[in-house]
């Protein structure tokens, strides 16, 4: 019986055994499930939420509510406020700013080196007062949130005496704080990582970009360096060419100067003999005539030249007859042609009045005689023909002038080249005809200069057609021109008789003139000052010409012609200069003269002037 006893006790008391050990590990599993869910829903948390304040609250929450805790805050000691507690905690919608807590340094001491730490109200560690009169804490729990990005905040967890006893819940809070501080940092360095990889591609991109900037500009500096490179090949060879060019205008000035200065010292040499007959006198005379004449041309070319290189070269707009002009030119050239054996021929189709427009007058004048002279200079029989033909095309009206020649011609290579300065059709060693080679290209800048362009048709052997053309302006004021020539054509119907007053500072000159003149005139006064010019003018208002030089002493010629304008209108007064520059007649003119006349001055082209104003 008391085996059996015995036997049945130990049942019991293993049973018992048992039993308690299913509890224990009842006890266990539901302590792990609670643990597992609050950790689930913190994971849930941590993933869900992004902002760092929605984090902390959601994590208050679970806790709250899951673990039954009165209070969860999280407690800012640097600012010494709560920044976030559970709404499971305001259940009366208390301001968390009316929460106040404040713990003693040796607590702050404890956490300094230790994950949490438990305190009972009653310690008189911490002082925690909270609106709600419902609410009366025993015990806390403070574990330090120990994040790298965010310092000394702390979890606050608070239950009152009739609640779970929070010691036992450090561990899983301490858990879960460490995986939110995990989150946290991993958010923190996340979004560094993503601003710095944001900053690393806008400086990529900055970067990449510039570096195609500084690559284009590369490759435009190197456009630019090769184009250059190219200019200054060009230049290189325009440079040579030029020196080349420039040389052999050298040598050609120095022949064309040369030449005339050796028949004009020559023959006047031989002038000298004793024994000298007339007829070898006047022809040494003719000889020195006509070397003189052309070294005017070749003086007068260069000066053209050398004021278009240096673009002092102006122009000068005048009421331009160029009927006049026309029939001017055939009457001087035809007796050269003529002494050659060939016809010389021009056209005047536009009627005198249609044929006075506004241009520069001197320089059409050049132009016409250089392309008239080259083609006498290159012609040996045949016809010269040359003219105009009014033409208008879509845009404004224009003279097409003509000079054409049945002479040598210019071959095809050489049509450019003729006309760009310092070249000529022939330049070179062997020179078949005079000249100095600068007439086409001075004719070419003047054509240019008035709004106009010239151009050959030639053929080697079967002669040249050059053509150029002028603007056709019709502009021109005429008041009192016509009536002022009128009344002085009318008041003298000859140059006989005339009388004339020569200002002239020069001796020779003055003698050479005087001589041109003595058979077209009835009394010659002289004056050699500006000065004295003016007072004779006025003591003589019967004077019916001025031969007046621009150079005078004292008063120059300019203005000793404005002076007598201010007394005498109708005084027919010829302006003579040794400058001979393109230009002076124009400045005569607006002075106040009727003409112009350059110096070495020609009788045969004087008595031709004077004549324009009195026949």
């Amino acid at each position: 019986m008391n085996n059996m006893d015995s036997t049945k006790k130990n049942k019991v008391l293993e049973l018992e055994a048992k039993i308690q050990i299913l509890e224990n590990e009842n006890e266990f599993l539901s302590a792990k499930a609670e643990e597992n869910l609050l950790l689930n829903r913190a994971f849930e948390g941590i993933n869900l939420y992004e902002d760092i304040e929605m984090l902390f609250l959601n994590t208050l929450e679970n806790i709250s509510v899951l673990l039954e805790i009165q209070f969860s805050g999280i407690f800012d000691f640097k600012n010494n406020q709560f920044t976030c507690i559970s709404s499971y905690a305001l259940f009366n919608n208390e301001d968390k700013s009316d929460v106040y807590l404040k713990i003693s340094e040796k607590v702050l001491s404890y956490l300094s080196v230790n994950r949490s730490c438990f305190l009972k109200f009653d310690d008189g560690d911490i002082d925690f007062r909270y609106p709600n009169s419902h609410f009366k804490p025993d015990n806390f729990l403070i574990i330090p949130l120990n994040s790298e990005i965010i310092k000394d905040r702390y979890f606050v967890f608070a239950n009152g005496i009739d609640q779970n006893n929070l010691s036992e819940r450090a561990s899983l809070f301490d858990k879960i704080i460490r995986i939110i501080s995990a989150k946290l940092d991993k958010i923190f360095y996340q979004n560094e990582l993503k601003k710095l990889n944001t900053e690393l591609e806008k400086i990529v991109e900055e970067r990449t970009s510039e570096l195609t900037r500084q690559n284009e500009e590369y490759v435009a500096l190197n456009e630019e360096y090769k184009t250059l490179n190219e200019d200054l090949f060009v230049a290189k060879e325009k440079a040579e060419e030029s020196d080349v060019l420039k040389s052999s205008f050298l040598a050609n000035m120095s022949h064309e100067i040369r030449t005339p200065m050796n028949g004009i010292l020559g023959f006047a040499g031989l002038l000298k003999e004793p024994d000298l007959s007339g007829e070898l006198r006047n022809n040494y005379i003719r000889i020195i005539e006509k070397s003189g004449e052309r070294m005017l041309n070749i003086i007068n070319d260069i000066v053209d030249i050398s004021k278009i290189e240096s673009g002092l070269m102006e122009i000068f707009h005048s009421a331009t007859n160029i009927n006049e002009q026309i029939e001017y030119l055939m009457s001087f050239f035809k007796p050269e042609a003529e002494r050659k054996g060939m016809q010389m021929i021009c056209s005047n189709p536009l009627s005198v009045n249609d044929a006075l427009f506004l241009t520069d007058r001197e320089k059409l004048y050049a132009i016409l005689t250089n392309l008239v002279k080259n083609a006498i200079k290159y012609t040996e029989k045949g016809i010269i023909e040359f003219g105009y033909l009014p033409l208008k095309d879509q845009e404004e009206a224009f003279l097409h002038f003509y000079v054409k020649d049945s002479g040598i011609g210019i071959a095809r290579d050489r049509q450019d080249a003729i006309f760009e300065r310092f070249i000529q059709a022939d330049f070179g060693n062997t020179r078949a005809y005079q000249g100095a080679g600068l007439g086409l290209s001075i004719s070419k800048a003047y054509v240019e200069m008035l709004g106009g362009k010239i151009w050959v048709e030639s053929e080697l052997g079967k002669g040249s057609a050059f053509y150029f053309t002028i603007p056709l302006i019709k502009e021109i004021n005429l008041n009192g021109i016509d009536e002022q020539i009128n009344s002085v054509q009318n008041r003298y119907k000859g140059s006989k008789g005339l009388k004339i007053l020569i200002g002239e500072d020069d001796a020779t000159s003055d003698i050479l003139i005087s001589i041109v003149l003595r058979d077209i005139s009835r009394e010659i006064l002289h004056a050699s000052s500006g000065f004295d010019i003016v007072e004779i003018c006025k003591n003589n208002p019967d004077i019916n010409l001025i031969m007046m030089d621009i150079q005078l002493i004292g008063l120059n010629g300019f203005d000793a012609t404005m002076k007598i304008r201010e007394f005498n209108k109708n005084v027919i007064i010829i302006a003579q200069t040794a400058f001979a520059l393109t230009g002076d007649r124009e400045k005569a003119i607006a002075a106040g003269c009727n003409d112009y006349i350059a110096k070495p001055i020609d009788a045969k082209a004087l008595i031709t002037l004077i004549e324009k104003h009195f026949s």
